[in-house]
């Protein structure tokens, strides 16, 4: 490697002679042009560069992220490289489209563009990670689902090797069908108490429950668990909201439900609101059902059924749909809407005793 004078560097700049070089030899030469730009700040010295170095993978990385903050700049200076790759140096295009990526986040049109060319690159490391685990004969605690694969590819540089980590867990996520803001309701029963837990310790023994390599990557690239971070921020912001929403969903279930059983059985005597407002007081659930049903204010004693009145029948009703209404407020509905109709014994089968005459009779 030659060394340069800052001399040399600043009479190049200031276009004096230069007796020791030639102009071609010190533009075809990468640290003196990486020495020039970085004096400079000026992109425009990126064209003075030979030909071979504007074309030169590690170049092009240095130019993306010295002028990143020009994202018209970097987006040209990309597209050229990526249109003249060859198929023998598709990690170089695969990670230069990773790096746009990072630079642009979204914020300009030609994100997709790089987005779907970093994408196929996760794919096809997928179907490495697959090929791989074909060789074991039986599941690994080590292999896991095959991250390990991914950081033991030499091919992979440091930056792919990230990318892939940020990916690999959206694809547990997403293999695992894992709604993360479920999980973390399920998981912390307040608000308060998911906002005291050490989000690093909690996320990387999330990592662990699926795969080692990938959860002790994290512990020395605390930058990958930068989604899951924002997705706990997001949980913690809209508690209430989600939790709005999911007891407004439970209610719409149970509402579902009891008016899919009175279809069923229109030999039902009771009217459906009666029933639900009287079942409700008796579960200490009414104010909810006032809150969602919204078609009936009722008083708030809440029964206006005497059970003490009931035909057998009546009751057998009467007592399945408290008991539908109490599995699904307990989470225990099983998902059937016929499940409890075809369970009810109806008064047609059942035989009546008259005790009345069977007294008189002895």
């Amino acid at each position: 490697m030659k060394k340069y004078t800052v001399k040399t560097i600043m009479d190049y700049i200031s276009g004096n002679d230069i007796e020791e070089f030639t102009l071609e030899e010190l533009e075809d030469d990468m640290d003196f042009m990486k020495n020039v730009i970085n004096y400079t700040n000026d992109k425009n010295m990126v064209s003075m560069c030979s030909e071979r170095i504007q074309n030169d993978f590690e170049f092009i990385k240095f130019i993306l992220y010295k002028f990143s903050y020009d994202l018209e700049f970097t987006c040209a200076i990309a597209d050229k490289f990526l249109e003249g790759i060859d198929k023998e140096h598709e990690e170089d295009r695969y990670e230069i489209a990773i790096i746009m990526c990072q630079l642009i986040k979204g914020k300009k049109e030609d994100y997709m563009k790089y987005h779907i060319i970093a994408s196929l690159a996760f794919l096809w490391e997928l179907e490495f990670v697959k090929e791989c685990q074909q060789q074991y004969s039986s599941p690994s605690n080590k292999v896991g689902m095959g991250f390990i694969f991914i950081t033991e590819d030499d091919s992979n540089s440091q930056i792919m090797v990230e990318y892939f980590a940020k990916k690999f867990i959206e694809h547990i996520l997403a293999y695992h069908e894992i709604n993360f803001e479920d999980l973390l309701h399920k998981r912390f029963s307040r608000k308060e108490d998911l906002e005291q837990v050490k989000i690093n310790t909690f996320l990387i023994n999330f990592l662990l429950c699926y795969d080692i390599a990938l959860a002790n990557y994290a512990k020395a690239h605390l930058e990958i668990l930068d989604s899951l971070k924002e997705a706990i921020q997001y949980t913690i912001s809209n508690w209430e909201k989600f939790m709005e929403k999911k007891e407004r969903d439970l209610y719409n279930l149970l509402f579902e439900k009891v008016d899919r059983y009175m279809k069923v059985h229109p030999e039902c005597a009771f009217l459906e609101d009666d029933l639900l407002y009287t079942i409700g007081y008796e579960l200490g659930v009414l104010d909810k059902i006032q809150k969602y049903d919204g078609l009936w204010d009722v008083d708030a004693t809440g029964s206006s059924i005497n059970k003490s009145e009931m035909s057998l029948q009546d009751r057998i009703h009467y007592h399945a749909i408290k008991q539908l209404v109490t599995n699904i407020l307990n989470g225990t509905y099983i998902e059937d809407d016929e499940y409890i109709a075809e369970s009810i014994p109806f008064q047609k089968n059942i035989i009546t005793v008259d005790f009345t005459s069977a007294q008189k009779k002895g």
